[in-house]
């Protein structure tokens, strides 16, 4: 299930992306970032607990990005990536802007998404 993250969130959205920055693969992120953004993260659940994270920054009237896309390695391989780029362009999308970018180093799972 993806829904909007919650403060209760923070400590479980903090340690899924930095399980990815330790090994170099993303930016890694303070609980005082995520608190003070919370409202631009989503998490999905299951098994009764967070195994993905993203966010959707917005940067202009047109450009967002999304960000901090994680994914337990457990619950990998399942489209759970995807779905939180698909949520997080619907949000985009409901919002009115136009032109959603992803800063990465897994280039190729955004082109698979349709990004270029």
């Amino acid at each position: 299930m993806i829904r909007e993250a919650k403060v209760k969130d923070v400590d479980a959205i903090v340690n899924l992306i930095n399980i990815f920055a330790q090994k170099g693969i993303m930016l890694g992120v303070s609980k005082a970032y995520v608190y003070e953004h919370i409202r631009n993260y989503i998490v999905v659940e299951a098994d009764g607990k967070i195994v993905g994270c993203g966010a959707l920054r917005v940067h202009w009237a047109d450009m967002a990005e999304v960000r901090s896309l994680a994914v337990d390695p457990a619950y990998h391989k399942n489209g759970r990536g995807a779905r939180i780029v698909t949520h997080l362009l619907h949000m985009a999308e409901e919002i009115g802007v136009e032109k959603v970018f992803a800063l990465t180093m897994q280039v190729g799972f955004f082109k698979k998404l349709g990004f270029k």
